[in-house]
């Protein structure tokens, strides 16, 4: 099992040489884009380059350093992982570990061929590049510099290539474990939904280089060398993401509870500790619980004051009291703001479609009796309503009496 200590060979490097050995961590990626940035200038003055190689050299070192902040925020989120409690999962996250920050740095190797074809194709078939990055005449001097952002590109567009292909090997594993894990049917990993958030990152990371087709508008070859990375890197990281979105994350009996029930218990709390229950309509999307109330009521007024909730689902047997059924939430609420209805538009959309799948007798109610309705119960999103967001912390089951403590 590879120590949580291994990193890749880009933050050794800002770790370990100066200047940027000498600033705390969240300043070293900002002190390279400095540096590089008054290097570059520097040159282009004493050369007398033209103003377009100034322009394409700063937007090539503002790509870098954009990969380098999402790296450096990526590899501290993977080493952080807690380690899962069941050993299928548990190994499939160590070989993850092992591979992603081998001692081999298979980071470097990677970006040092991209390197060296790159380079290759430059000095023998794509001189009129350098020519458009330069000027007609450049001293061979600054061939320095551009290599030396050549391999800063390089590197990270391995980089990304490792990360996509490792990730969608890990969401394979994954899966797979959770359907030979055919007792519980289901993957007791707490880490699940940040696993999804770091195929996301893989996304972005496999787009930055699209920032750089500016500079290569001259030549087909890079072009399609860039877009293909995207793609590739983008197509990957997005095939991980549904694979860890199909790793169940709760026994069946909660997620029949939870996608099926009607009504839902609301437990708050105010800042001086006044209980309030309430019920609620809600849905549950895998992930989360949401639900809409009133933006006077009791409810938003505790939780603006103290975010922390309970949600309780209540099965009941009328005809054996034994074989009642419940799930508890407890977590933080989060309510839902206009910007927050932007930033996540699909998912509120496919919120929508739920509640009314769900609900249709009573949203259709709401929508035709709605002006003889109240206005604080009206469903006018924000001026009315408001949907808030149960962010799961811990999960708790009771079946027939008997209560199990689910990691989620």
């Amino acid at each position: 099992m590879v120590g949580r200590g291994e990193k890749w060979a880009y933050e050794i490097i800002l770790e370990n040489v100066p200047p940027f050995k000498w600033l705390p961590s969240r300043f070293r990626v900002l002190s390279q884009l400095l540096l590089m940035e008054i290097l570059g200038m520097t040159i282009a003055l004493l050369y007398g380059l033209p103003v377009r190689s100034i322009i394409f050299g700063s937007l090539a070192i503002l790509a870098v350093i954009a990969s380098s902040m999402l790296a450096v925020r990526i590899a501290p989120r993977i080493r952080s992982l807690r380690t899962p409690s069941a050993s299928l999962e548990r190994d499939v996250l160590d070989n993850y570990r092992v591979r992603i920050f081998s001692r081999n740095h298979h980071d470097v190797l990677l970006g040092l061929m991209i390197f060296t074809l790159v380079t290759l194709y430059l000095l023998t078939f794509g001189n009129s590049n350098l020519s458009y990055w330069l000027g007609q005449e450049f001293p061979s001097s600054i061939l320095l510099f551009v290599l030396l952002l050549l391999w800063d590109v390089s590197y990270r567009i391995g980089l990304g290539i490792w990360m996509s292909f490792l990730a969608l090997y890990r969401s394979t594993q994954f899966l797979g474990a959770s359907r030979r894990r055919l007792a519980s049917g289901y993957t007791p990993y707490r880490e699940l939904a940040t696993l999804k958030r770091l195929d996301l990152n893989n996304v972005f990371f496999g787009l930055w280089p699209l920032s750089l087709l500016p500079l290569l508008s001259s030549d087909n070859i890079l072009i399609f060398s860039v877009v293909g990375y995207a793609w590739l890197v983008s197509l990957l990281s997005v095939l991980s993401y549904l694979l860890m979105d199909r790793v169940p994350g709760y026994p069946p009996d909660i997620l029949w509870i939870l996608e099926e029930s009607g009504f839902a218990y609301v437990g708050t709390c105010s800042r001086e500790g006044e209980p309030h229950v309430t019920p609620v309509i809600f849905v549950f999307d895998g992930k989360s619980a949401y639900f809409v109330t009133s933006k006077v009521s009791m409810k938003i007024a505790n939780l603006r004051e103290n975010p922390a909730i309970a949600f309780l689902v209540d099965v009941r047997d009328p005809i054996n009291i034994m074989n009642n059924r419940a799930v508890m939430i407890l977590g933080k609420a989060k309510i839902l703001t206009p910007i927050d209805f932007v930033v996540h538009l699909p998912t509120v959309l496919h919120l929508r479609v739920m509640f009314y799948k769900k609900y249709p007798a009573y949203m259709k109610k709401y929508q035709t009796e709605r002006e003889i309705l109240p206005p604080a119960w009206r469903t006018t999103m924000f001026l009315s309503r408001l949907l808030i967001r149960v962010n799961i912390e811990k999960t708790v089951y009771w079946r027939q009496a008997r209560p199990v403590t689910i990691q989620t």
